[in-house]
């Protein structure tokens, strides 16, 4: 029983620009304290075998590189919610402002059709009066 997905999913244009700009920048500063870590284990093993209370030096490192990728998801997560938020916020604005300019458009129209359907009926005024003026002129002519 595939029923499909619940929400419709699309590309968020608007915003992943600027989420892929801070997801490569939260990256490379990760990647250059793991680069650290490893360079460190690597030509130093001693140093990260020295006993920091209960624990060694590489244990404790390790851990604070765990803690700081939940971290840096957590300010992703909240700096990609506020440019999402912008954006719809934007949207929104956009949105409002081309109905008030459809509005002010139809209302526009509506003006000019007034204005035609006036000016239709006053030609027809116009006409009639030079139609009755020229049959008041010919039924004096003939008594």
């Amino acid at each position: 029983m595939d029923h499909g997905p619940s929400t419709e999913w699309k590309e968020d244009v608007k915003t992943s620009r600027i989420k892929s700009r801070i997801g490569i920048w939260m990256f490379a500063g990760y990647t250059i304290v793991y680069a650290v870590f490893i360079i460190l284990n690597v030509t130093n093993p001693k140093l990260m075998g020295t006993n920091a209370g209960m624990l060694n030096l590489a244990i404790i490192y390790g851990f604070g590189l765990i803690i700081l990728a939940l971290v840096m998801a957590l300010i992703y997560n909240a700096l990609c919610g506020w440019a999402e938020e912008k954006a719809l916020k934007q949207e929104k604005l956009e949105y409002k402002l081309s109905m008030e300019e459809e509005h002010r458009l139809a209302k526009e129209e509506e003006r000019r059709k007034f204005l035609k359907e006036d000016e239709i009926m006053h030609e027809e005024q116009e006409r009639k009066a030079y139609i009755d003026e020229t049959k008041t002129g010919k039924e004096g002519e003939q008594k």
